[in-house]
């Protein structure tokens, strides 16, 4: 991650975070922030300046960078719930919802990353086209740490 940070912005995330109970996950979140820090691995700041931008902007983006890591729940099954088609994945005990807010932050990450943070990235980048790009690394246990990175293709 030290190596691709210089290249690439890098977005932690914890993947499977609905595997976690709530205590494990928020010492999984300390653990990796930790590490983060420890090793000095520059990450995504989630950008914002204080003296252009409102102050929904500087609110919504310092709540976003309180979030990290990112838990995130991924799902490729479409489950039918009281009527509705949802995304969730499916557990002895129930389903888990991929959008609820309660446990997963793929609803604000998707938004930053496909609306509001791409203008402040163009800005930092000349041309070329962005990929969204996950890498997942082995953390310990069964859960992983999934790195998701802003890519530059410079085509």
């Amino acid at each position: 991650m030290c190596r691709l940070s210089p290249r690439v912005n890098v977005i932690p995330a914890i993947g499977k975070a609905d595997s976690l109970t709530p205590g494990e996950f928020r010492g999984f979140k300390k653990r990796i922030v930790e590490d983060i820090e420890h090793y000095d691995i520059p990450i995504y700041d989630v950008p914002y300046d204080i003296e252009e931008d409102d102050e929904e902007t500087i609110q919504d983006n310092s709540e976003l960078r309180a979030l990290l890591p990112f838990a995130i729940i991924g799902s490729e099954e479409a489950l039918e719930v009281e009527g509705q088609s949802i995304r969730a994945r499916r557990y002895p005990w129930g389903i888990s919802k991929i959008n609820n807010p309660e446990r997963s932050n793929s609803l604000q990450l998707s938004f930053h990353l496909s609306y509001a943070g791409s203008s402040s990235s163009m800005n930092l980048t000349a041309t070329g086209s962005m990929n969204v790009l996950s890498i997942m690394y082995e953390y310990g246990g069964d859960s992983a740490l999934c790195f998701c990175l802003r890519v530059l293709s410079l085509l």
